[in-house]
């Protein structure tokens, strides 16, 4: 191993450049994921309001459910009134 002063001096700026280069690359991640995320958050607040707004412009009804009452007289048997029940989104 070398002793020489600008060796060393030059062996420090490199482990200094590619720490700072390093770091600025996190903190381009961090900042990316950041965005990211607000923008799922925005996206997701956005269809929640849109859910809304269809749900009051329903009444309060989900859409394609209609009245409980007359729920059953859209089907002929049994098999067709438990297919609905279970894909029934509730």
């Amino acid at each position: 191993m070398s002793t020489d002063p600008d060796t060393a001096l030059a062996r420090m700026q490199a482990i200094q450049l590619a720490r700072e280069r390093q770091q600025k690359l996190l903190e381009e991640a961090s900042a990316r994921a950041l965005r990211e995320r607000r923008e799922r958050e925005e996206r997701k607040r956005a269809e929640a309001m849109e859910k809304l707004k269809k749900l009051e412009e329903n009444g309060g009804h989900r859409l394609g459910t209609g009245d409980c009452e007359h729920f059953f007289l859209r089907f002929r048997k049994y098999s067709d009134i438990h297919n609905a029940w279970y894909h029934l989104d509730i």
